[in-house]
């Protein structure tokens, strides 16, 4: 290391020449400088190779040195390390003439064209600065220690110079430095002053919108790669201050603010600090993002091999405390909420670790998550191990997050295991375990490596819940199954929906972890059309809304950003959807849908097709999640709407929703409804509904506000929309005003409804027609009230009165009280279990309510007129379910009494076992739940008068109880009768007596005799045979058996009408005829013609036809009477007598007593004698 140097001398030129060769000469170890830059120059490393002469024509010289700086060495206090500079000079004795330089310094390439004056030290030339294909140019100028650098406008590194300015000045015992202008879009301000001798350095800066993107290559120079952090752009101001003396520093940092931009986002910066040589302090650092700020403040040190800071930082209204300290090679930290962590270098190169803290509150949204973990970390060799025996996750704020507890949890190469997974949400929790695994590269054209994940679930609080799940991320395609049920609406639905849902959900397809990018969200616009394909079906599970049940299935997928949605039923309260389909476009914010709509009321059905379409747009795109707003505008058509006869073929509908509020008009302007943004709405039904009426009020919150005036209601048309068969209204109009107040869910309604010529039919129970009449429904807060209401029939009048509890816009608690007034009666034809009533003319006195969707039926009926019939089979197992489980249930609790004309038949009308008129002392006592079948029926029926048919034959009833004492599990009544038959036997009249005594309806067995006395078998014979001869020696054949045993065929066809227009005539209660004309007719036509004919045909005929009337002449007193046609053979003029008799009944404190009289004509004399009876019987 040195020089060569060779030198001469011309005799004839009288020049000295020379040549120099420098092998990385430092001047300054040859020749003293004096000190300043000069010194600090002539002791870099020179080579190079330098010429002259000097003489008669001056001096001269010419060559090309390389200077280097090396690491350490300063040159105006710059650190010229790894810098050089390339000299080619020309020159002569006041300076250098021709100087071009080439170097690169602290990264920059550098140039300079010009020269350099040996007087003052001036300098003059052109100078650029270039870096990547950039380069800036200006001029460079000055002597006796004062240049000044002037930039031409241009750009560097991205950045664009405007008017800057360089000075340099060496003043006395400094150099001082200024610049100006404008970089990168904002304005830089700053000087500074270096001391010589190496005492110091002071410097200040002031920078005004500086662009971030100078930060940005900055770090690039030092191999961060700044675009992997995502950062686009930004810029900062502040004011920026720095003093040392090389061995200590103090900085301050003021007014510190900026703005970072990049794919997450817009980050903003505050603040200020101030530090030395041996520490620092952050003062009011704040770092905004999204709305919250993360806030810096505390104190620090730092010394050789140490670094620590302790203080606070704030997140939203929280704060923590916090430290950390790195010594040697283990880092320290600690802080609020137990936190408490280290980290350590290993041998090897690798790290470990361990960190715990409680409950460290976090603020997101209206609430605060709180975390716990506690676990190990170690890091060498490129894997990762992690053991944590405990995370966890909870939240409190608004709405209902659950909280998340893992315990084992287990990471170690690419394979993550978590023993157990606690999810505890409000009123449920989930137990299971999780496995993933990590690949170890990164497949080519994927972002990620493979991810494989699976877990199971299971309820905690309900065994039937349960979720299985498996996912595969391979090459960016997601292949992915959900398996679940017992998942429960009420985790997400409002309360009044219960059920569970069950069924699996699919995802498949290829996923660009791009589209989830924040910036994408920021951007309100997620690409649907570029998320994998996703597919659901479900179904609901002991569904509810409201305690009434509900079943729906649904059917979903997405594919190409095409929703798809299929519902094959929805069934709720007796409605139905049916085949609902739907079409979403979510890229284009298109909708399309159709279903069809049915609902029995009644034994009717209401039936309608939906068809329609919608567009909705986002703030910002169609497809905004985030989106500020949301607007849609819809329409369709309801087709085809059927309910009895009625036909609608279409009802058109369309409406808004967006920033001006919700709009819907339906029927061509009958329908109008509008809700503003600010809660007003207004409605208005026109001529196509049976309700006119317009509403206007305020919607606050949850608090409603309105009055509905016009209120007119065409009872007739309404009528026809009325889930009540056999009942038809047929007029009367509805009108008047109401006023709602109070919450939306349940508020009070006060006004009155006016009834103005009511009237109505019913064509099943109560048979009649009903009105007009007028009345007042008035609405009082929650209580609705039907004011007392006469109501007129055809044969009389009802008094009605209601009242009812509105609750959440239901009525419930609904209560009727129903009286017939006077001598007014109701027809009634019903079945109540196995009780028909037919034409049975009753008075009222029934409240009737609800209980729970049950009406409910308690009071008294008194039956006057008409037909009973009480069936055993009616009362079984089989009755105890409604046939229609959409059907009504009742409950009945009422007394029965009975008339004078009231005719019960048992079991049935067609072929009764026991026929008969009531006694008004019957009564009984029937509770009846069509909803379970469950009955009790007590009491007795006493019958006078009737039939029992016994044998083939009707015996007439001269007395009968019936008693009841039934259930749910028996009905077995027991009979108790006392019956008559009279026929023709070989002696004359034979008046066969029947009787049992509480006898079992399943086994009367009754008890037969006579007057005259025969045995049963013999009476058995008469009673077979009396009808066809006298002589019951005689056998029958077996077509006179036959005939004789059709004796109730006439009974119950031909005489019954006739029976009856006979007692309306008379005016009779109770009338009864019976003859054997129509048997004894057919034998003669079907007899052999041998046979002879008989003396007198007439008379065997009417042989024991008989008329039987009755009449009450009083409560205690009946009359009757008969007469009865009887064969006699000793009767000269005709064979045929008549007998007849007539009595009273009467009812006594001590029994009854029955007077009879039964005349009797001998021949050739009105009334040759008479008989006179007196019997009774006592009842106790």
């Amino acid at each position: 290391m040195g020089y060569e140097l060779e030198l001469g001398y011309g005799y004839g030129s009288k020049e000295f020449r020379g040549e120099v060769k420098l092998r990385g000469l430092r001047p300054s170890g040859v020749v003293d400088m004096g000190g300043g830059v000069f010194e600090e120059l002539a002791g870099l490393e020179y080579e190079g190779e330098v010429r002259g002469s000097y003489g008669q024509g001056g001096l001269w010289y010419e060559g090309e040195v390389k200077v280097r700086g090396q690491e350490g060495q300063e040159v105006a206090g710059v650190d010229t390390g790894g810098s050089w500079l390339g000299l080619k000079l020309k020159g002569n004795g006041e300076g250098v003439e021709e100087l071009k330089a080439e170097g690169f310094l602290w990264g920059y390439e550098l140039g300079f064209e010009g020269g350099l004056e040996y007087e003052g030290l001036g300098i003059r030339g052109a100078l650029r600065v270039g870096r990547g294909g950039e380069e800036l140019k200006g001029r460079l100028g000055g002597k006796g220690g004062k240049y000044g650098l002037s930039m031409e406008d241009g750009a560097l590194v991205g950045l664009e110079y405007r008017n800057v300015s360089v000075g340099y000045e060496e003043v006395e015992d400094r150099y001082d430095v200024t610049v100006g202008g404008e970089i990168g879009g904002g304005k830089v301000e700053g000087s500074g002053s270096i001391l010589k001798g190496g005492k110091g350095y002071e410097a200040g800066l002031w920078v005004e919108g500086l662009s971030v993107g100078w930060v940005k290559d900055v770090l690039g120079w030092g191999g961060v790669k700044v675009g992997e952090l995502g950062i686009e752009g930004g810029e900062v101001s502040g004011e920026f201050g720095v003093r040392g003396d090389y061995k200590e520093v103090a900085w301050v940092v003021g007014g510190l603010r900026g703005k970072v931009r990049g794919r997450f986002g817009e980050v903003e910066v505050r603040g200020s600090g101030v530090g030395d040589g041996r520490g620092y302090e952050v003062k009011g650092v704040g770092i905004g993002y999204r709305g919250k700020e993360v806030g810096i403040e505390g104190k620090g040190g730092y010394g050789e091999g140490e670094l620590g800071f302790e203080g606070e930082l704030r997140y939203g209204g929280l704060g923590y405390e916090v430290g950390f300290l790195y010594r040697g090679e283990e880092v320290r930290v600690w802080g609020g909420y137990g936190l408490e962590g280290k980290v350590r270098r290993v041998s090897g190169g690798g790290y470990e670790g361990e960190v715990k803290a409680e409950g460290v509150p976090v603020e997101v949204g209206g609430g605060v998550i709180y975390g716990d973990i506690e676990g190990k970390v170690r890091y060498g060799g490129g894997e990762v191990w992690v053991e944590a025996g405990r995370l966890g996750l909870r939240y409190e704020g608004e709405g209902e997050y659950p909280a998340l507890r893992a315990e084992g949890v287990r990471y170690e190469k690419g394979e993550l295991r978590v023993e157990r997974l606690l999810v505890n949400g409000q009123g449920y929790g989930l137990t299971g375990t999780l496995q993933a695994s990590l690949g170890e590269t990164v497949p080519a054209g994927s972002r990620l490596p493979d991810i494989k994940l699976a877990g199971n679930f299971n309820g905690l609080a309900n065994s039937n819940e349960s979720y299985l799940f498996d996912a595969l991320y391979s090459g960016d395609v997601i292949d992915a199954k959900i398996d679940f049920k017992g998942f429960s609406l009420s985790r997400f639905a409002p309360e009044d929906f219960k059920g569970e849902l069950r069924g699996r959900l699919n995802l498949k397809g290829a996923l660009d972890i791009s589209v989830l990018d924040i910036s994408a969200l920021d951007g309100l616009a997620l690409p649907w059309g570029r998320l994998p394909s996703l597919s659901l079906e479900t179904s609901l599970d002991n569904g509810e809304f409201k305690n009434r049940p509900l079943a729906l299935s649904l059917k979903a997928s997405l594919v190409g950003g095409k929703l798809s949605l299929e519902a094959p039923s929805i069934d709720y309260a007796g409605h139905r959807i049916e085949k609902l389909a739907a079409q979403v476009a979510l890229q284009e914010g298109k909708a399309q849908f159709v279903g069809d709509y049915r609902k029995n009321l009644g034994a009717q059905k209401l039936e309608a097709t939906i068809v329609g379409d919608a567009e909705f747009r986002f703030e910002g795109g169609a497809t905004g999640l985030a989106a500020k707003t949301f607007s849609t505008e819809f329409s369709g058509t309801l087709a085809n709407i059927k309910f009895h006869e009625t036909l609608v073929r279409s009802w058109t509908f369309s409406g808004s929703y967006g920033n001006e509020g919700f709009e819907l008009q339906g029927g061509g302007g009958d329908l109008r409804a509008a809700l503003s943004p600010d809660g007003s709405f207004e409605l208005s039904l026109d001529d196509d509904f049976p309700i006119l009426a317009s509403a206007k009020g305020r919607m606050d919150g949850n608090l409603l506000s309105a009055k509905v005036d016009n209120i007119r209601i065409d009872l007739a048309k309404f009528g026809s929309f009325l889930p009540i068969e056999n009942i038809k209204v047929l007029n009367g109009e509805l009108t008047g005003s109401l006023t709602i107040n109070g919450p939306l869910v349940d508020p009070e309604i006060n006004g009155a409804l006016a009834v103005r010529g009511g009237v109505f039919e019913s064509t099943a129970l109560l048979k009649d027609r009903f009105g007009p009449f007028n009345s007042y429904v008035n609405f009082n807060g929650r209580n609705v009230e039907l004011i007392p209401t006469v109501i007129p029939l055809s044969t009389g009048s009802v008094e009605v009165s209601a009242s009812g509890l509105l609750d959440n816009w239901t009525l419930s608690d609904l209560g009727f009280n129903v009286v017939t007034r006077n001598d007014s009666v109701v027809v009634l034809s019903t079945k109540i279990a196995g009780i028909t009533l037919i034409d049975a003319r009753a008075q009222l006195n029934i409240a009737l309510s609800l209980d729970a969707g049950t009406l409910v039926a308690t009071g008294s009926v008194y039956l006057d007129r008409g037909q009973a019939l009480i069936d055993p089979q009616g009362f079984g197992p089989e009755t105890q379910q409604p046939i229609d489980p959409n059907a009504p249930t009742f409950r009945i609790d009422a007394s029965i009494s009975f008339g004078k004309q009231l005719e019960v038949y048992l079991p049935d009308a067609n072929l009764p076992l026991i026929r008969g008129f009531t006694l008004p002392k019957s009564l009984l006592y029937l509770k009846f739940d069509s909803g379970s079948g469950e009955f009790t029926l007590d009491g007795a029926i006493d019958l006078r008068s009737g039939y029992v048919f016994y044998y083939l034959r009707n015996f007439f009833i001269r007395s009968a109880t019936i008693e009841f004492a039934e259930n749910s599990n028996k009905f077995n009544p027991l009979v108790t009768v006392d019956a008559e038959l009279r026929e023709s036997g070989r002696e004359g009249l034979v008046r066969i007596n029947l009787s049992t005594e509480k006898a079992p309806l399943s086994n009367l067995n009754p008890r037969l005799s006579s007057i005259p006395f025969y045995s049963e078998t013999e009476l058995i014979a008469i009673m077979s045979g009396g009808v066809l001869a006298v002589d019951t020696s005689k056998s029958l054949t077996i077509r006179e058996a036959a005939i004789a045993s059709s004796e109730f065929i006439p009974q119950l066809n031909i005489f019954k009408s006739f029976e009856q227009r006979v007692q309306k005539a008379l005016g009779m209660d109770i009338v009864f005829i019976r003859s054997s004309f129509m048997q004894r007719w057919l034998l003669d036509l079907t007899k052999p013609s041998s046979e002879p004919n008989a003396e007198d045909p007439l008379a065997r005929y009417l042989d024991q036809s008989e008329l039987y009337i009755g009449r009450y002449l009083t409560d205690s007193a009946f009359f009757h009477a008969s007469l009865r046609f009887r064969e006699d053979p000793l009767v000269s003029s005709s064979r045929l007598r008549l007998d007849s008799e007539f009595g009273i009944e009467l009812d006594s404190p001590f029994g009854q007593i029955n007077w009879s009289i039964t005349p009797f004509l001998g021949e050739g004399s009105l009334v040759s004698g008479q008989e006179l009876s007196l019997s009774w019987r006592f009842v106790y």
